[in-house]
C-alpha cells in the first residue's frame, strides 16, 4: 500500500513537473524583462550589464589562454626531470582556459538575449509612432544600434574563436 501511494505521489511530482516545463516553453523573455522593469530595470539596463559581463568575461579568458601558451612554452623547454611537473601545470592551465571559454560563450548568449529583448520592444514601440518621420528616424536609429552591436559582438566573440 505504501508503494501504491509512493507512485502516485511520483506520478504527481512528473506531472506538475511537465507542466511547469510546458508553461516555460511556452513563455518567451518578456516575463523576466516585465518583473525586471517593474523593479526599475529596464531591458537596456539588462543588457548592458550583460555586455559588461561579457566583456569581463573576455578579458579573462584572453589572461587564461595566455597563461595556457606561456605553461606550453615552459613545458616544450622542460628538462625530462621536470616535465612532468610542467605537463601538470600545462593541463591546469588549458583546463582553466577552456572554463573561461565556457562562461565566455554563456555571458555572450545572455548578452543576445538581452539585446534580442532590447530590440524587439524598440520594434514594436515603432508602431506607437503617429509622425512618420519620428518613426523612420527611430527605425534609423535602430538599424544603426543593431549594427552596433553587431560589431561589439563580433568583437567579445572573437577571443572565444581563438
Amino acid at each position: 500500500m505504501t508503494r501504491v501511494v509512493g507512485v502516485g505521489r511520483h506520478r504527481w511530482r512528473v506531472t506538475a513537473l511537465l507542466v511547469l516545463l510546458t508553461m516555460l516553453a511556452g513563455c518567451q523573455v518578456s516575463p523576466y524583462y516585465a518583473s525586471m522593469e517593474r523593479l526599475g530595470v529596464s531591458r537596456g539596463e539588462v543588457l548592458a550589464e550583460r555586455v559588461d559581463a561579457a566583456r569581463d568575461a573576455q578579458r579573462h579568458s584572453q589572461k587564461a589562454l595566455s597563461s595556457a601558451l606561456s605553461r606550453l612554452e615552459l613545458a616544450l623547454s622542460a628538462s625530462p626531470s621536470t616535465f612532468s611537473r610542467e605537463r601538470e601545470a600545462l593541463t591546469e592551465a588549458l583546463e582553466t582556459s577552456r572554463d573561461a571559454q565556457r562562461e565566455l560563450a554563456w555571458r555572450l548568449e545572455e548578452a543576445d538575449e538581452a539585446a534580442d529583448a532590447v530590440f524587439s520592444q524598440w520594434r514594436e514601440e515603432l508602431g506607437a509612432y503617429h509622425d512618420a518621420r519620428y518613426r523612420e528616424l527611430s527605425e534609423q536609429q535602430l538599424a544603426r544600434s543593431r549594427a552596433r552591436y553587431a560589431e561589439l559582438r563580433d568583437g567579445l566573440g572573437a577571443s572565444r574563436d581563438q
